[in-house]
């Protein structure tokens, strides 16, 4: 039987085709509306309100199985998996609509992907790594700017230099995050 905790980190997932469902539409005009003075694009802020759901769900799932003590092994592997996909998906969208450089999406996939293999390696030898301050600020950071992104985008419309600048401040986050995990496991990969 599944939780409550579980039943929200597989609603996230569920979440995730909808988004590309909502972007990928075969839109035939641009629908643009105008909010607080800023123009923006319709299919990006639908978007943007079910990624904002999804977002919130990691903090409501993890708060609830925390104080009901309800964190399970499912649950334990769900979470960041629900967690990547989001991201990672949309990272892919962006670069596929030339929102973001491939450079950008590949070296964030592949830390998540480096500090994944880190710490299959650390369980295997009873090393529990915890998520480190640096990746709960990749993790904002990344939310943040995919948020901000929707919000601002247009299709086939380079991104504003802010906009750009915050992309890859994103990136160095998450990239730096990755080599503060690997230099305080590097005694486990030695062994």
């Amino acid at each position: 039987m599944l939780n409550t905790a579980t039943k929200i980190t597989i609603f996230r997932i569920i979440l995730i085709p909808l988004i590309l469902i909502v972007l990928l539409f075969p839109y035939q005009n641009y629908y643009s509306i105008a909010l607080f003075g800023f123009k923006m694009y319709l299919p990006y802020l639908i978007a943007l309100v079910i990624f904002a759901i999804a977002a919130l769900s990691d903090a409501v799932d993890g708060h609830i199985a925390r104080t009901t003590n309800t964190i399970t092994n499912l649950g334990k592997f769900l979470d960041p998996v629900a967690d990547k996909l989001l991201v990672n998906t949309l990272l892919i969208f962006f670069t596929a609509t030339n929102h973001i450089p491939v450079l950008v999406t590949i070296l964030m996939i592949s830390r998540d992907t480096i500090v994944d293999a880190l710490r299959l390696i650390c369980v295997e030898n009873n090393i529990v790594v915890a998520a480190s301050k640096y990746g709960k600020l990749k993790t904002v950071f990344q939310m943040v700017t995919i948020c901000l992104i929707l919000l601002f985008a247009f299709p086939d419309v380079a991104l504003a230099n802010w906009l750009l600048y915050l992309i890859y401040l994103t990136t160095f986050i998450s990239v730096a995050s990755g080599i503060d995990y690997f230099i305080k496991n590097r005694d486990t990969l030695r062994k």
